[in-house]
């Protein structure tokens, strides 16, 4: 569904090289288009500054509202292609690219890489109505990311300014985050009218607000721990004059730490990272965004390692109550063939189906000798038929086991059950010894009787 705005351009419109095909978004400093370049056949994102406040458009020429607003307006179109020459040719896996700026229609233009995805704030909105929150994991791996480009931008002496979840932008092919629409030029317009805010409440540090602040990274520290608080409390925050008016009144804070918010659901360490991001001075703050990665760095090694512990011992328990739970004969037999996902129920389950087959093997065995005992003290033949039915038994048994065996190594290569494989080895030894057996028995120098009858080659002989 495309995007209607009665100020855009209408589509087909050229701008230099640019043919507009629809409008992607808007707000109250501009709009921003999807555009065909015409010579290279790609899209590319073009912003346009439009303060609707102070600017409207008159066909297709943007004209300040009045003459006291003309001043306003040059100011900021100046802020904003000075932002826009600050960021053209920088490059940043995690920063949107800006690759031209255009002075036209009145106006001036910043042409950007096109990015197929959606915005944070829609993935949390998806996410809501499929009642699944992200996880810790899940938002280290957006903010970690969008730390490193910052680091890159602050380097260079700019901030964003606008960080919030419609401003961070998760890329479809790579799931990579991407910092977009940087509100320098919107900070420098508010310096000349106070009566449009730059910045989103709830998302702005007090620095932003007041007069003279003392904007720096920790600016940026203070609107992505927002981000993070606005992802656990599933909300978005209080404004900070709200929360410095609380506190002037001895009122509880607005802003419920996040250590509370979150509790039980992510990782103490976490939590806390996130009240330290959020405090409201902003020498309490993570001073640059390299401080703040390694503090989520560090703690993702932490959760990683209390996670598995945790697993680990969740786990321990429930094996010792499983595999010390007997089962029955039939079942057994039946879960013996069936192919199971978990390695270690499908040991529990065919151990037991072993053991019954171990006694059931030891009662065939044992009465099989009984009826042929008889007949194996006069009848070499009769032995060896026993020995060998016998060892049928034992071969099937060790087969079902083998396969069994490969069963749970294919599944779960890790959680393997051997017992097909010692099995095996078990069967090879016996008839090795089955072999010997009847090598020693008909060996040719030997002579006489042995204690199963005559030897067939000497009487042969004889």
């Amino acid at each position: 569904m495309s995007i209607q705005h009665k100020l855009a351009l209408p589509s087909g419109h050229i701008i230099d090289k640019y043919r507009i095909e629809s409008v992607l978004g808007y707000g109250g400093f501009g709009i921003v288009y999807k555009a065909m370049h015409q010579t290279l056949e790609q899209y590319f994102a073009i912003k346009e500054y439009l303060p609707q406040e102070i600017a409207t458009r008159e066909g297709i020429t943007v004209r300040p509202l009045s003459e006291q607003e003309a001043e306003n307006y040059q100011y900021g179109k100046e802020r904003f292609l000075a932002e826009a020459k600050q960021l053209a040719g920088f490059r940043h896996t995690n920063i949107v690219g800006c690759n031209d700026f255009i002075e036209a229609n009145g106006t001036a233009y910043l042409v950007m890489d096109f990015e197929s995805g959606l915005s944070l704030s829609e993935l949390l909105r998806s996410r809501k109505r499929q009642g699944k929150p992200l996880s810790e994991d899940e938002i280290k791996r957006i903010i970690l990311p969008l730390l490193d480009g910052l680091a890159a931008v602050h380097a260079r002496g700019v901030l964003h300014r606008d960080i919030k979840p419609a401003n961070i932008f998760i890329r479809r092919s790579t799931e990579q985050p991407v910092l977009i629409d940087f509100g320098s030029a919107k900070q420098g317009f508010s310096e000349r009218s106070k009566s449009m805010a730059p910045y989103t409440e709830g998302y702005a540090a007090m620095e932003q607000i007041e007069e003279a602040g003392n904007l720096g990274p920790w600016t940026d520290i203070y609107a992505l721990g927002a981000v993070m608080w606005r992802i656990i409390a599933d909300k978005n925050p209080p404004k900070v004059e709200s929360r410095i008016s609380a506190t002037v009144r001895g009122k509880p804070e607005p802003l419920k730490p996040a250590v509370e918010v979150g509790k039980g659901r992510y990782s103490q360490a976490f939590l806390q990272t996130i009240d330290k991001c959020v405090e409201v001075k902003e020498e309490d703050r993570y001073q640059s965004a390299k401080e703040l990665q390694q503090a989520l760095s560090e703690e993702t090694t932490e959760a990683r390692l209390a996670r598995q512990d945790a697993e680990q011992q969740a786990t321990s328990v429930r094996t010792r109550v499983v595999e010390n739970k007997p089962m029955s004969f039939f079942a057994a037999i039946k879960s013996c063939f069936k192919i199971k996902t978990s390695g270690r129920a499908c040991r529990r389950e065919f151990w037991w189906f072993q053991l019954y087959f171990i006694l059931g093997l030891v009662a065939f065995s044992f009465l099989l000798a009984v009826v042929s005992a008889p007949l194996a003290l006069g009848d070499e033949e009769s032995f060896y038929m026993a020995y060998g039915l016998f060892s049928l038994v034992f071969l099937v048994w060790a087969i079902i086991s083998a396969i069994q065996g490969v069963t749970v190594t294919i599944r779960r290569f890790h959680d393997v059950g051997i017992s097909g494989w010692w099995l095996l080895l078990i069967v090879l030894f016996w008839y090795l010894g089955f072999v010997a057996l009847i090598v020693i028995a008909l060996l040719p120098g030997y002579e006489g009787e042995n204690r199963y009858g005559p030897n067939p080659q000497y009487a042969r002989q004889n």
